[in-house]
């Protein structure tokens, strides 16, 4: 399986833009409510889109189109339009009632990049009068506006210097707004003038993106303000509130306003959409605003007052959510949720995304209820039945929680806290004074020995109060018990003190479980790679000794070997580091297998001395000598001979 991207549309003035995640296998999939006259949402998956009915939970529209591969959607003003982006750089508009295109296809992203790299991730729709779609792309930092009746590319501007991920819109009054984000920058307010006007659209503000890559935009109006909320796959979601004003237009080199609001959750946040509430006849400044937040596993609810913003550029408020669900009370995944005020009843779907339910949920009177869930179709109820989901109605709940709940074990539930008071299991090194004090203990005669081995030994580490932040408790208990879902929210932790701590405390097999889980999730979860590296970090630090030294768990992490090939093998610079340091290592072991000749081979003296050697040399000498001088003595004696026969010779 793979990670998918799922976002509600539909919640604000316009809908806003739906981007997902890819799979593994280059599947898109993703969901997008539609607004709430059109009572329906959008599953697309593939080559496949499909329409479903809120009340009966059955597909009513469905189109397949072999050619294409569907990548993004959002849908238009008035539930009119809906348009799709696909893998090959193309935008289809069309109309969901009917099942028919409304206009040519637009070549948008295919016409400028082409490839596999024109894939449409974001899309976001203006308007009624009009007419037309933003669209971004993942490999080209551009913004086009296309016409949704022609197809043609009207307006191109730059949004920053990385690519587009996410694209959102709202209308106010007298003015547009467009929202972008990109990889690694700040998030863009857009200014949209008259679709007359040949003047390109201006940036009004600069907000402060997460750190992590966007995966939800959302913007609306409140009176002379402007509302944003982004969500990137952690436990928050940020909401910046922005002035109209004229006067409030960015610097493009100016710091970026910060949050004024941070909402906070205990699971991660993957969407989030606003909603507002004036029924009540309260100035549109001072209305009550909604975000619905939801991820795979929970769904979350904030209510808060705009007027209500932390002062100071660095002073963000912090809201806890008002009641919370998870995927277990709904029966099934959650996929999306539909809001149309605050307070109201939501609409939420949930289950496979094959075959999604619908419920309603009502929010609770106060905290201590909790909210009521309401099956919308056969299939929710009978999921809902199978999870055991509260469907009765709110006074019922109370007074059956009244009855079977004693009030003192109504008691807060804590989810993933920082243990503080984990037990150690390394032994605390101590001072030499308390060293003395324990020598003269006689009840164990091996203190002063594990003693000498403390303080002589390599420093341990000290795990105090202050420094022994550890999560090791709901780490060891979700290895134990194969829960992935615990496993992934300790994963998801960046801390490096509390890493390198909780790694610390951990068993050699029990490093070695993280170490697979954590191969397992690099392979699927692209979003969290740079924390779980810093986890495989800390594991191999603490724990190479014992892995290397058993060759079964090496050959275990083969598939992790592979994953690192994979990875670096398309990135050139990691290649050319790859190279070096194998250079480095072979001539290590090179240095290493000399070293170890020389001392192992025995090296042969030039000179070797025996007593007694001098005399057989001078022995020697002194025969060689004699000879040589009886021989030189008859080549004398034959020389004269010689010279005498010649003169007789002569004389004759």
């Amino acid at each position: 399986g793979g990670a998918e991207g799922f976002c509600g549309g539909g919640l604000g003035a316009a809908p806003a833009a739906m981007a997902v995640f890819t799979t593994d296998g280059g599947r898109h999939r993703g969901c997008c409510f539609g607004p709430p006259e059109a009572a329906c949402i959008l599953t697309f998956s593939g080559a496949r889109w499909r329409l479903w009915g809120e009340q009966e939970g059955a597909s009513e529209t469905t189109h397949r189109d072999p050619a294409e591969t569907y990548s993004a959607a959002c849908w238009g003003p008035g539930s009119q339009r809906l348009a799709l982006g696909c893998t090959s750089g193309r935008v289809q508009v069309w109309d969901p009632y009917a099942g028919e295109l409304v206009g040519p296809v637009a070549e948008a992203f295919r016409a400028v990049v082409g490839g596999r790299d024109a894939a449409v991730v974001a899309l976001a729709a203006l308007q009624p009068h009009r007419a037309a779609v933003f669209a971004g792309c993942k490999a080209s930092p551009e913004i086009l506006e296309i016409g949704v009746l022609d197809g043609v590319t009207r307006r191109t501007f730059r949004a920053g210097k990385a690519s587009v991920c996410q694209l959102a819109t709202a209308g106010g009054p007298g003015a547009e707004w467009l929202l972008s984000a990109g990889a690694g920058s700040a998030l863009r307010l857009w200014h949209l003038v008259d679709a007359a006007a040949d003047e390109r659209p201006r940036v009004h503000a600069k907000l402060a993106g997460p750190a992590s890559q966007v995966t939800c935009l959302d913007v609306c109006c409140v009176g002379d303000q402007v509302v944003a909320a982004s969500a990137d796959g952690a436990m928050q979601v940020d909401v910046f509130v922005c002035p109209t004003a004229a006067a409030a237009e960015a610097d493009a080199r100016g710091p970026a306003m910060a949050a004024a609001f941070v909402l906070s959750c205990h699971e991660p946040i993957q969407s989030a959409r606003v909603v507002l509430d004036r029924a009540d006849g309260a100035p549109a400044a001072k209305a009550r605003t909604g975000v619905i937040g939801f991820g795979p596993s929970l769904l979350a609810y904030w209510c808060f007052g705009v007027d209500r913003a932390g002062k100071g550029p660095r002073a963000p408020k912090t809201v806890a959510a008002a009641f919370t669900l998870s995927a277990s009370d709904m029966g099934g995944r959650v996929l999306g949720a539909r809001g149309t005020a605050a307070d109201a009843p939501l609409v939420v779907a949930f289950g496979p995304l094959a075959q999604p339910a619908f419920a309603r949920v009502t929010p609770p009177a106060s905290r201590e209820e909790r909210p009521t869930v309401e099956p919308l179709s056969d299939l929710a109820r009978s999921r809902s039945a199978g999870a055991g989901s509260h469907t009765e109605p709110a006074a019922a709940q109370a007074a059956a929680a009244a009855k079977t709940e004693a009030p003192e074990a109504r008691r807060p539930v804590v989810i993933g806290p920082l243990d503080v008071t984990a037990g150690r299991r390394q032994p605390k090194r101590r001072r030499p004074s308390q060293a003395e004090g324990l020598e003269g203990r006689e009840d164990d005669d091996r203190a002063p020995k594990r003693l000498s081995v403390l303080l002589e030994g390599v420093e341990q580490p000290v795990m105090d109060g202050s420094e022994g932040l550890s999560i090791v408790p709901a780490l060891r208990q979700g290895l134990r018990a194969k829960d992935g879902l615990s496993i992934s929210k300790v994963l998801q932790t960046g801390d490096r003190r509390v890493m390198d701590n909780t790694v610390a405390q951990l068993s050699g097999q029990e490093a070695f479980d993280l170490l697979q889980e954590c191969a397992q999730r690099l392979m699927v979860r692209r979003t969290y790679s740079h924390s779980i590296c810093g986890w495989m970090q800390r594991v191999l630090l603490r724990h190479c000794a014992f892995i290397s030294s058993r060759p079964l768990l090496q050959r275990a992490l083969q598939p992790l070997h592979d994953v690192f090939e994979s990875r670096c093998s398309t990135h050139r610079s990691l290649l050319l580091l790859q190279g070096r340091l194998q250079n480095v290592r072979d001539c290590g072991r090179q240095v290493i297998a000399k070293q170890k000749r020389e001392r192992e081979t025995v090296r042969t003296p030039l000179l070797e001395y025996v007593e007694g050697d001098e005399d057989a040399v001078e022995e020697a000498t002194s025969e060689g000598g004699g000879e040589a001088a009886e021989e030189s003595g008859d080549a004398l004696d034959s020389d004269d001979d010689a010279m005498d026969e010649w003169l007789d010779l002569d004389g004759d």
